[in-house]
């Protein structure tokens, strides 16, 4: 195997263990709480944006998560939207962090919270790094 194809196994595995954990849970807590909003809306109309706003930075923080594996798994990547990939971390890690503060989930569940951004981390810095060391056989072929 060469060294890319290793890389890309790593990357995987790294997605199967660090994002669809969350994006699972995420896919479920939406359709749970669509139900919901959907029934109560009629008696409390103001409910359905309570839940709409958690929801958009959940769905925020997943896409960036998943849109920083696709990049990585790319055989020369290309990063156009730096400054929203890092944004998307790091209200991820916040949002993550929130979660795990708020009491509501059991100790067992804090690494469903914070490995999508733990992970989405290494796979940004691992993008970089191929970034860079392209860019370096560029300049040293000239």
């Amino acid at each position: 195997m060469d060294s890319l194809t290793k890389l890309r196994v790593t990357l995987t595995i790294g997605a199967l263990v660090g994002l669809v954990p969350v994006t699972l849970l995420f896919i479920l807590a939406a359709l749970y709480f669509s139900l919901a909003v959907l029934t109560m809306t009629l008696q409390y109309p103001l409910l359905f944006f309570f839940i709409l706003g958690p929801y958009c930075v959940s769905l925020f923080c997943i896409c960036t998560g998943w849109k920083i594996y696709a990049i990585s798994m790319c055989l020369s990547p290309e990063i156009r939207n730096r400054r929203a990939l890092i944004a998307g971390l790091i209200v991820g890690f916040i949002w993550g962090l929130a979660w795990v503060k708020s009491g509501l989930l059991p100790p067992d569940f804090w690494y469903v919270f914070l490995l999508p951004s733990i992970t989405a981390t290494a796979m940004l810095a691992v993008t970089f790094s191929r970034i860079a060391s392209a860019q370096k056989r560029a300049r040293d072929t000239r």
